[in-house]
């Protein structure tokens, strides 16, 4: 097996032994109650996920082929339209931002860098006790926990973000939307709410993937990026009203009345102070919902993104379940993940690992001067879908990681229906199941249905491999002496058996003559 080690920005691969980990064995990479929000604590990628537990996949009788997958992960680039309403806005009015497009963009990727860099903020208990230190105390707590300051969205911070965040914003947006509509085939929402709306990148994603929407309600404090957004929309024509049904706001109305099919928060929850602001806006959007709709929350693919994530996650499903409890919703109409995960209960990923649970695309910038649209660019995010009501089909596991490949097998890391992380093996001997696993990407769905043999399975012999380390051509010689000795060994068995064979049937002839 194959484990994956850094080495500078590329990646190396080294052969080294597996090792699984026990109901005993967990502190082998897991910090107990320790999650960390700044920097990353990478594990030991060779453990294998649920090792006591090893089960056979069999591939799900639906699936025919592969298709319509890629072996290569698709590159998402911003609309026909969406490119238009750029490229005429800059002509028509930003002309004098268009000059410092090549300005704008390296401010736009330290602005990116900087915000995937931010941890969440302290904590409202935690900055009064910080006011008690001494003054080298708060200086360092400063530097080390309170990564974190609002971002003051002005004109040229709305550009620079424009021309550096937004096609990876267009890109995940249309991902999950897509994702959505293959899990909901009869989910065509007509009505969106966008909190933290900012350049309208929802709504440019929701039109590729759902259609046209008759209303839109977007919420953001920041006057010029509202002001950006409406003059895209509008192409660069101005003194014109908005298209019928759009509508923008500084601040959320105070009334829940009206409901709406898609309830959207995109990298918003970030630039809120503490945890309980947090999950008010949670509640606010899932109070806003139609039965039968779909909530969306997106953060940065970092541990601070994913615990934001994750809160929201928790926060929802509780209160459901409080809802169900009490009597206020029946069993149909209560909340359900929809995607990424595969089923309800607490993430694996966040309580058993330290790695956040996040996915990758791939984006190109807009189709406008000083750009190229060849060039690929990645991005992480953290997501989760919640639906308002009972959500459709059977969920297959789904890949937290990229597939690892090897000479003749495929290993998948799984999280599974039953709220666990689960690794599996696909080999040769299951030709269709193989063949799919080339077209299979970190996030997708695996079509598999898994049989747990519950102990019964014989146990292999365990390699040293800290004694000696043995080549190819010794495996194939040692494997060859035992075939050799196990063939003189039956045969040796046979002769017995057809000797003493004989000899009874000599006896009972003698017996048979003498009477």
């Amino acid at each position: 097996m194959f484990n994956r080690l850094r080495c500078g920005s590329g990646l190396i691969q080294e052969t080294v032994p597996r090792f699984g980990f026990g109901p005993g064995q967990e502190n082998l990479f897991v910090h107990k109650f320790t999650f960390s929000t700044s920097k990353r604590l990478d594990r030991d990628k060779s453990l294998i996920y649920n090792s006591q537990n090893k089960p056979l996949p069999r591939l799900d009788p639906s699936v025919v082929g592969t298709g319509n997958r890629k072996r290569a992960q698709p590159v998402i680039q911003p609309s026909e339209k969406f490119n238009y309403s750029v490229r005429k806005a800059l002509e028509l009015i930003y002309y004098e931002e268009e000059s410092r497009i090549p300005t704008l963009f390296p401010a736009g990727l330290k602005l990116s860098r900087y915000l995937k860099s931010r941890t969440l903020p302290l904590e409202i208990d935690l900055v009064s006790r910080a006011v008690l230190y001494n003054t080298r105390q708060s200086k360092l707590e400063k530097i080390h926990l309170q990564r974190w300051a609002p971002v003051d969205f002005d004109k040229n911070c709305a550009f620079s973000y424009l021309v550096a965040r937004t096609p990876a914003e267009y890109a995940v947006l249309v991902t999950i939307f897509r994702e959505i509509s293959r899990l909901e085939p009869n989910f065509k929402p007509r009505t969106l709410f966008d909190h933290g709306s900012g350049l309208c990148t929802g709504y440019w994603a929701a039109n590729t993937v759902f259609g046209k929407l008759t209303e839109m309600f977007c919420v953001d404090p920041s006057t010029d990026m509202n002001d950006l957004a409406t003059n895209i929309i509008q192409q660069g024509v101005q003194n014109v009203p908005l298209p019928k049904g759009i509508n923008f706001r500084l601040k959320a109305p105070k009334t829940i009345s009206l409901k709406y099919d898609l309830c959207l928060s995109a990298y918003t929850l970030m630039e809120v102070k503490g945890s309980l602001e947090r999950l008010d806006i949670v509640h606010s959007l899932w109070e806003r919902l139609e039965e039968g709709g779909c909530m969306v929350l997106v953060e940065q693919g970092t541990n601070a993104g994913f615990q934001i994530i994750s809160e929201a996650r928790d926060f929802l499903l509780r209160l459901c379940e409080a809802d169900e409890r009490d009597g206020i919703v029946d069993n149909e109409k209560k909340g359900e993940v929809l995607a990424p995960c595969p089923h309800n209960h607490p993430c694996p990923r966040y309580h058993h690992d330290t790695v956040p649970c996040n996915f990758s695309v791939k984006y190109s910038l807009f189709d406008i001067p000083y750009f190229s649209t060849e060039d690929v660019h990645n991005d992480l995010f953290s997501y989760i879908v919640i639906k308002k009501g009972r959500r459709e089909g059977f969920r297959f596991p789904r890949l937290v990681e990229e597939p690892l490949k090897t000479k003749n097998n495929f290993y998948c890391r799984l999280c599974t229906g039953s709220g666990m992380l689960q690794e599996v093996m696909c080999n040769k001997k299951h030709k269709d199941l193989f063949h799919l696993s080339k077209f299979l990407h970190w996030g997708d769905e695996m079509p598999v249905h898994l049989e747990y043999t519950d102990g019964k399975e014989k146990p292999r012999p365990v390699i040293d491999r800290s004694e000696r380390s043995m080549s190819s051509g010794e495996h194939f010689r040692d494997s060859k002496k035992e075939k050799d000795f196990k063939e003189e060994k039956d045969s040796k068995e046979e002769k017995d058996s057809k000797e003493e064979k004989d000899s009874k049937e000599e006896k009972d002839s003698i017996v048979k003559n003498g009477i």
